[in-house]
Protein backbone atom coordinates (compact mmCIF):
# COMPACT_ATOMS: atom_id res chain seq x y z
CA UNK A 1 0.00 0.00 0.00
CA UNK A 2 1.73 3.02 -1.00
CA UNK A 3 -0.94 5.63 -2.15
CA UNK A 4 -2.28 8.13 0.23
CA UNK A 5 -5.90 8.05 1.13
CA UNK A 6 -8.15 9.69 -1.01
CA UNK A 7 -9.43 12.31 1.60
CA UNK A 8 -5.89 13.08 2.28
CA UNK A 9 -4.96 13.52 -1.02
CA UNK A 10 -7.60 15.84 -1.93
CA UNK A 11 -6.51 17.74 1.89
CA UNK A 12 -3.31 18.09 0.43
CA UNK A 13 -4.33 19.15 -3.34
CA UNK A 14 -6.72 21.75 -1.41
CA UNK A 15 -3.93 23.48 0.39
CA UNK A 16 -1.43 23.67 -3.00
CA UNK A 17 -4.33 25.63 -4.94
CA UNK A 18 -4.42 27.90 -1.66
CA UNK A 19 -1.03 28.09 -1.08
CA UNK A 20 -0.33 28.97 -4.26
CA UNK A 21 -2.85 31.43 -4.86
CA UNK A 22 -2.09 33.79 -1.86
CA UNK A 23 1.37 33.22 -2.95
CA UNK A 24 0.78 34.52 -6.29
CA UNK A 25 -2.00 36.51 -6.50
CA UNK A 26 -2.32 37.11 -2.46
CA UNK A 27 -1.10 40.59 -0.65
CA UNK A 28 3.12 40.64 -1.00
CA UNK A 29 5.45 41.11 1.46
CA UNK A 30 6.68 44.55 2.79
CA UNK A 31 10.31 43.96 0.89
CA UNK A 32 11.40 41.56 -1.34
CA UNK A 33 13.80 39.01 0.19
CA UNK A 34 16.24 37.45 -2.09
CA UNK A 35 18.15 35.43 0.53
CA UNK A 36 14.83 34.28 2.01
CA UNK A 37 13.82 33.57 -1.33
CA UNK A 38 16.85 31.89 -2.31
CA UNK A 39 16.68 29.54 0.62
CA UNK A 40 13.44 28.40 0.26
CA UNK A 41 14.33 27.59 -3.59
CA UNK A 42 16.72 25.36 -2.39
CA UNK A 43 14.66 23.91 0.24
CA UNK A 44 12.46 23.02 -2.92
CA UNK A 45 14.67 21.85 -4.58
CA UNK A 46 16.07 19.61 -1.87
CA UNK A 47 12.78 17.60 -1.53
CA UNK A 48 12.27 17.18 -4.95
CA UNK A 49 15.71 15.73 -5.24
CA UNK A 50 14.12 13.52 -2.02
CA UNK A 51 11.70 12.76 -4.33
CA UNK A 52 13.46 11.22 -7.07
CA UNK A 53 15.91 9.75 -4.68
CA UNK A 54 12.94 7.97 -2.84
CA UNK A 55 12.18 4.31 -4.75
CA UNK A 56 8.52 4.68 -6.27
CA UNK A 57 7.15 2.78 -3.70
CA UNK A 58 7.70 5.44 -1.10
CA UNK A 59 4.74 5.88 0.64
CA UNK A 60 5.60 9.94 1.18
CA UNK A 61 6.80 10.35 -2.08
CA UNK A 62 2.84 12.83 -2.23
CA UNK A 63 4.04 14.90 0.73
CA UNK A 64 7.77 15.34 -0.41
CA UNK A 65 6.41 16.63 -3.61
CA UNK A 66 3.17 19.16 -2.12
CA UNK A 67 6.32 20.21 0.21
CA UNK A 68 8.35 21.28 -2.67
CA UNK A 69 5.46 22.95 -4.53
CA UNK A 70 5.22 24.86 -0.79
CA UNK A 71 8.53 25.60 -0.58
CA UNK A 72 8.88 27.30 -4.24
CA UNK A 73 5.32 29.21 -3.86
CA UNK A 74 7.23 31.10 -0.55
CA UNK A 75 10.02 31.61 -2.39
CA UNK A 76 7.46 33.23 -4.99
CA UNK A 77 6.07 35.19 -2.56
CA UNK A 78 9.55 36.62 -0.98
CA UNK A 79 9.79 37.51 -4.45
CA UNK A 80 6.90 39.69 -4.66
CA UNK A 81 7.91 42.46 -2.65
CA UNK A 82 9.98 44.16 -5.83
CA UNK A 83 7.83 46.79 -7.31
CA UNK A 84 5.16 46.26 -10.08
CA UNK A 85 7.27 48.42 -12.47
CA UNK A 86 10.09 46.29 -11.77
CA UNK A 87 12.52 48.17 -10.77
CA UNK A 88 13.46 46.57 -7.46
CA UNK A 89 12.03 47.44 -3.73
CA UNK A 90 10.90 50.26 -2.08
CA UNK A 91 13.41 52.62 -1.24
CA UNK A 92 13.04 53.54 2.41
CA UNK A 93 16.28 55.43 2.72
CA UNK A 94 14.61 58.93 3.92
CA UNK A 95 16.34 60.73 1.22
CA UNK A 96 13.98 62.86 -1.05
CA UNK A 97 13.94 61.71 -4.91
CA UNK A 98 16.52 62.87 -7.24
CA UNK A 99 15.53 66.56 -8.67
CA UNK A 100 16.81 65.56 -12.33
CA UNK A 101 16.05 69.48 -13.50
CA UNK A 102 18.70 70.69 -11.51
CA UNK A 103 21.06 67.99 -12.16
CA UNK A 104 20.22 68.64 -16.63
CA UNK A 105 20.76 72.64 -15.35
CA UNK A 106 24.30 71.66 -13.59
CA UNK A 107 25.32 69.20 -16.65
CA UNK A 108 25.02 72.04 -18.68
CA UNK A 109 27.72 74.16 -16.70
CA UNK A 110 30.01 71.36 -18.00
CA UNK A 111 30.05 71.98 -21.76
CA UNK A 112 32.80 73.58 -23.09
CA UNK A 113 33.05 74.29 -26.84
CA UNK A 114 35.43 71.16 -29.13
CA UNK A 115 38.51 72.24 -29.72
CA UNK A 116 40.46 70.47 -32.06
CA UNK A 117 43.12 68.43 -31.23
Amino acid sequence: MTALPRGAEAAIAAVLVVSMVRAFFGRPPRRSDAVAAAGWMLAGLMLLGTVLLAGADARPRGVLTAAAVEAVCVAGWWLRGLREDGGGSEDDSGLPPPDWDDFDRRRESWSRPRELA
